[in-house]
């Protein structure tokens, strides 16, 4: 086992344009930054502007932004209001309707698959359980909010996703077992978005599981863009050891992805992979960002790069690519919506448990296709990336 190996990359310091003004084109990375304790800068929603190195505010004290489908808006919260933004007026518009009803919201939202409807997350009655709401965009009724579905089983929702082909929603379902020590465990459930608007959720939803269910919980569902995959991990709550699952929504299959001998790392294949956690999908489908995680203590210290691992089922053996860079905890990640970029925020250390020291990276192809290596995006020294929407 190696004990001591040290990381050697390349990176480039970026030098980018801020608070210039910005047309948008819907290609944009959108970044949350708050402010360090000390800073008089402006924290909000800035819109980056890779290809030229532009960085602009677009709204301020704005927070978790998130594209539509269409590329046309983005939401994001303020206080405790949702809020649109409509990139070709520059404006944004407070959902009054979630704003008047009595619902708690819990700043956790999504877009409908048609950018019509904004589904969140939302207190209900046990608390403190969750349940998901639907609120239109363009709608003068301020009393339309409504559920989704019948919640007769008492759930408390955690990360969710919805399949923009499939129309199919999945989610975590959380709870606490006394018994266990209070130990918080996780089941995954799919539930289709089609004509069941009313109903009881307890009779439309689908437990999923994987082989050898026994002692794990199943967490970090996210489909896969324009296909029929679904992405979720399990943990063994024995020995800690987590794997990466595939459910097949067509075929009602279950996939497990070799971690190790998929990792392109040379000297994490010599070591013990104990999991690896899903970090985002490409937007064709056709690849997944991956960390893996090592037995190794000095490697667990210092945190993995991220790997893209492609998923051709022509060529199941393609080579992997290690995108390089350094270690740290990684706290948010997307893939650009052209495919030709991945941006994370990082922080120094693997167990660090603030935003105080994280940073933003970024990766784009040159124009042969080919990932470049990676390089950090300076903002303001006063200020740290917290979400990102790509």
């Amino acid at each position: 086992m190696l004990k001591y190996i040290v990381s050697i990359f390349v990176y480039i310091l970026v030098s980018v344009n801020i608070n210039a003004a910005i047309s948008f084109t819907g290609n944009e990375l959108l970044i949350e930054v708050v402010n360090n304790k000390f800073s008089r800068k402006t924290p909000g929603i800035y819109a980056f502007d890779i290809d030229r190195g532009i960085i602009s505010l677009v709204v301020a004290d704005g927070h978790k932004p998130k594209w539509s489908y269409d590329r046309k808006a983005f939401l994001y919260w303020s206080d405790d209001d949702l809020y649109i933004y409509d990139i070709q007026k520059c404006k944004s518009m407070v959902l009054d309707n979630m704003r008047y009803s009595q619902v708690s919201t819990t700043k956790q939202a999504w877009w409908t698959i048609d950018n019509k409807n904004i589904i969140f997350l939302a207190f209900d009655r046990p608390y403190p359980t969750y349940s998901t709401w639907l609120a239109p965009i363009c709608d003068a009724d301020y009393d339309n909010t409504s559920r989704l579905w019948k919640n007769t089983v008492v759930e408390q929702i955690g990360n969710l996703d919805i399949s923009q082909a499939l129309n199919m929603m999945a989610y975590e379902e959380v709870c606490i077992i006394p018994e266990a020590g209070k130990q918080l465990t996780s089941k995954l459930f799919v539930v289709s978005m089609e004509d069941n608007k009313g109903k009881d959720i307890a009779d439309i939803r689908k437990a999923l599981c994987c082989p050898n269910m026994e002692g794990k919980v199943l967490f970090n569902p996210k489909w896969q863009p324009g296909g029929s995959l679904l992405s979720f991990e399990s943990i063994n709550l024995s020995d800690s050891t987590c794997e990466i699952w595939f459910w097949d929504y067509h075929m009602d299959k279950y996939y497990k992805l070799d971690i190790k001998n998929r990792c392109p790392d040379p000297f994490l294949r010599k070591e013990r992979i104990r999991g690896g956690r899903i970090l985002c999908w490409s937007p064709t489908g056709d690849s997944v960002l991956m960390i893996p995680y090592p037995e190794d203590y000095n490697y667990m210290l210092t945190g993995i790069s991220p790997d893209i691992i492609p998923l051709n089922p022509v060529n199941p053996e393609e080579k992997a690519i290690h995108l390089g860079g350094p270690g740290g905890a990684i706290w948010d990640s997307c893939w650009s919506n052209r495919g030709d970029g991945i941006a994370v925020i990082r922080s120094k250390y693997l167990y660090e448990s603030t935003y105080s020291s994280s940073t933003l990276w970024v990766w784009k192809k040159d124009n042969n296709g080919k990932w470049q290596n990676g390089y950090e995006v300076t903002l303001d020294k006063t200020q740290v990336p917290v979400s990102l929407s790509w």
